[in-house]
């Protein structure tokens, strides 16, 4: 996985030709400490995909994709979202939710 700055975002993510995950998480956030091993460890480099990760709130790159709460995954195709799943209200993200991106990943 990739830690991807909000300067790069464009280039690396937006402009790329294969489908790309993005996690919205934050150092502070129980549950994106949770969540991250299951993201880092989804195999998504593997199905030729691009798996980075947005950190922090300070980011601009939170209010360009309207982050309201963390973690959330974002997949990008040719520029466009094509699926998202935001973090739900105490329990965050979970294995289902990486399991249901992973598929739509296909």
């Amino acid at each position: 996985m990739e830690h991807v700055k909000p300067e790069e975002f464009d280039s690396k993510v937006l402009s790329s030709n294969k489908k790309s995950v993005v996690l919205f998480y934050a150092t502070w956030c129980p549950y994106c400490a949770n969540f991250k091993p299951t993201f880092e460890s989804a195999k998504i480099e593997k199905a030729n995909k691009f798996g980075s990760i947005i950190d922090e709130d300070e980011n601009p790159l939170w209010d360009r994709f309207n982050i309201q709460a963390v973690p959330t995954m974002i997949v990008f195709e040719n520029g466009k979202i094509i699926s998202r799943k935001d973090a739900k209200k105490s329990i965050g993200l979970t294995k289902s939710d990486m399991d249901s991106i992973v598929s739509e990943l296909s």
